[in-house]
């Protein structure tokens, strides 16, 4: 007779100053990833320990670092040491050598595929969401920016609550996404901590054209294997007929295509409705639905004309133009001309709500993308807009 494989429950146990806060994750019917209360002001140098009530099986223990992974937001895998402490059944998470990153938010995820002494796994993937601390307190931005602030009348709390209810997501590491807590959407949405960050304060430079942007900037941050290689120029020239960041059109078109590498970036062979066989390009992934991404952004292709490359890199900035970046003619919707007012729709609340992501970490991702372009174009002419909400 088949014995029944014996589950076991995982402690998070987490030293804060000195106070001690023990999470447990019972073996009844939960949710896929099991998420714990995203943590704040966590120290640079915190290690994590993870208490286990049964003993690690040797194959689990050898491939520990597999299992248990601290990321950014972004999905990096970062430098941490994970080891196994036997004696008292502990997985202890170490922070990387030159410690964690201030005021940056990451996840601590642990794999279901653990397994015990007797092969039993756990039931759930798990995770901790954490932002670790501030350094400081005031913006960091290159000389001779020009930063404007806008006050909003509502508390970020209102904001956050609002938020929450159109069921944001956090696309972590795969297999570790999940609906966002109230605490999770807090973290992304805190315009004044993310101000403070000298990478997040790309999310709220204007997405409208500026000049001095390197196109040998723009091409370094595309030039992979994609076919978007040496596009920069063309981003630029879309940039200035639609009056868009050419930042913002550039990394866009990477995000979407994975820089240059998708099936759609690369030309999809559509079918007309006389049955012609016409090549087109899509390059920032739109009337992709989730139903049927790869017909529908070559349908959509196919109807704007967009039967090369420059067509549709020139021709998506438009549409990106008109639906966000600049307000619609009827006056129903407000610029979203910064990555922050494209996430979060900002201008809207409490109502309309015309925002270009679910994943509440898209414009912290983002930000990477900009800070790095705008790192190497020393003579871009820089716009801040920056949120404050009631205290």
């Amino acid at each position: 007779m088949n014995k029944r494989k014996k589950s076991y429950a995982l402690l998070f146990c987490m030293i804060i100053m000195f106070t001690g806060f023990i999470f447990t994750s019972r073996v009844s019917a939960a949710t896929d990833p099991k998420v714990f209360e995203h943590k704040e002001n966590i120290p640079l140098n915190k290690v994590w320990s993870i208490y286990l009530n049964d003993s690690l099986n040797q194959t689990t223990i050898n491939n520990l670092s597999n299992y248990v992974k601290v990321t950014n937001a972004r999905a990096q895998v970062q430098a941490v040491n994970v080891n196994y402490d036997a004696t008292n059944k502990v997985i202890n998470v170490n922070p990387p050598q030159e410690g964690y990153k201030p005021n940056t938010i990451y996840s601590l995820v642990v794999s279901k595929s653990i397994s015990n002494s007797i092969q039993s796994n756990l039931e759930n993937n798990y995770v901790i969401d954490f932002t670790t601390a501030k350094t400081s307190t005031s913006i960091n931005v290159p000389s001779g920016s020009n930063v404007k602030y806008r006050d909003y009348n509502f508390t970020l709390e209102q904001f956050v609550q609002t938020q929450s209810e159109r069921k944001p997501m956090f696309n972590r590491l795969n297999p570790f996404t999940s609906s966002a807590s109230l605490a999770n959407v807090k973290a992304f949405a805190d315009a004044e901590s993310l101000s403070y960050d000298s990478t997040q304060i790309y999310q709220f430079l204007s997405l409208k054209y500026i000049d001095g942007i390197s196109v040998d900037a723009l091409n370094r941050h595309i030039n992979y294997k994609g076919i978007i290689k040496d596009k920069g120029n063309v981003f630029i020239e879309a940039g200035k007929k639609y009056n868009i960041n050419p930042i913002y059109l550039n990394a866009h078109c990477a995000l979407e295509t994975g820089y240059g590498t998708s099936q759609l970036a690369n030309g999809v062979d559509y079918k007309t409705p006389d049955g012609k066989i016409v090549k087109v390009y899509n390059m920032y992934g739109i009337g992709a639905i989730d139903s049927d991404p790869l017909n529908g952004g070559a349908k959509y292709a196919y109807e704007q004309g967009w039967t090369t490359p420059d067509k549709a890199i020139i021709g998506g900035a438009e549409w990106i133009g008109k639906g966000y970046i600049h307000a619609s003619k009827d006056g129903k919707f407000e610029d979203k001309d910064t990555l922050y007012k494209m996430r979060w729709a900002i201008n809207e609340y409490p109502n309309g709500w015309k925002q270009y992501a679910t994943d509440i970490a898209w414009a912290y991702k983002q930000a990477f993308n900009f800070k790095t372009i705008i790192d190497e174009s020393p003579n871009a002419k820089l716009i801040f807009e920056i949120p404050r909400f009631i205290k």
